[in-house]
């Protein structure tokens, strides 16, 4: 498994002090594994038969794929190095979609994109960007912030919008707003339509999200998993029609348009749950259990 992408010194360092915090804590014998093997171990409780799997992981902050052979007689091996044929992973997961949803849906009624009166330019989206991505919510909450949007709203030609952000900002409510937008993705991967309430800042103030919007907002990252997922496979020295089965795990595989961009990765294959939020859980169980 990987910490750091490109970086093996910075990589073994921090694999070196979580392996430190565990002894820490009690543990004796510790050992890493890729997420998406651990959520192979977990899936291949339910085969009957042997199985070529793309098993793919989409994570809050990074997605991670393997291909692993599997089936009823190699599960209770204790070294299955040789099943593991590739594994890869990229840094998009459901954080990505929830700010790129929030500045599709909500940013908008906070002013992104509208003008300043004196010199007919955009207000600047440094800001929506921060407020919009998890990691960087609380970065927001500067006094040099407050005071340029208070100066803002008296240049801005929505300056409604602007006194909304400037409040998001003074109340500390970016988290909030992160909230409902997640909520929002969840109800997107069931419904066409969701509404994002925010009637915490403004009385009966909502956004209206689609999942066409959606959709589109999150194409790029969506391909990037298409393309990852790929890259999987061919370096298993395989092409898409030898996967039997596509194992989808890890909360933001709810995600139809998610879901469709590693389909295309092996068509013909077929494509199985577990428990979005355990399996990987219950795959490191089951591991620990062969090597006790």
């Amino acid at each position: 498994m990987r910490f750091v992408d490109g970086d093996d010194e910075a990589d073994a360092r921090a694999e070196r002090v979580l392996d430190d915090i565990a002894r820490r804590v009690g543990f004796r014998d510790v050992a890493f594994a890729y997420e998406p093997i651990a959520a192979a171990h977990h899936y291949e409780q339910t085969v009957q038969a042997e199985e070529l799997v793309l098993i793919a992981d989409i994570g809050g902050g990074t997605s991670d794929f393997s291909v692993i052979r599997i089936g009823p007689d190699r599960r209770g091996r204790a070294d299955r190095g040789r099943d593991v044929l590739a594994t890869t992973g990229v840094r998009v997961g459901g954080t990505d979609f929830d700010m790129l949803l929030s500045l599709e849906s909500v940013m908008p009624l906070l002013g992104l994109g509208s003008q300043l009166v004196d010199k007919d330019l955009p207000t600047p989206n440094a800001l929506y960007h921060e407020l919009a991505t998890w990691a960087t919510i609380n970065f927001a909450y500067t006094y040099k912030n407050e005071r340029e949007l208070g100066e803002m709203v008296l240049q801005a030609r929505e300056p409604e919008k602007i006194d909304r952000l400037l409040t998001v900002v003074r109340q500390r409510l970016g988290h909030r707003v992160a909230f409902a937008v997640e909520e929002a993705k969840i109800a997107l991967s069931e419904a066409e339509g969701a509404l994002i309430g925010l009637d915490f800042l403004e009385a009966e103030l909502a956004a209206r999200a689609t999942r066409v919007d959606f959709q589109r907002a999150i194409a790029g990252r969506t391909d990037r998993l298409y393309r990852t997922a790929c890259q999987c496979v061919a370096s298993a020295g395989l092409g898409g029609d030898a996967i039997d089965t596509i194992f989808l795990t890890g909360g933001s595989s709810r995600v139809p348009a998610v879901r469709a961009a590693i389909v295309r990765a092996a068509p013909s294959a077929r494509v199985a749950t577990g428990s979005d939020l355990l399996s990987v859980a219950l795959g490191l169980t089951h591991m620990a259990g062969l090597t006790a």
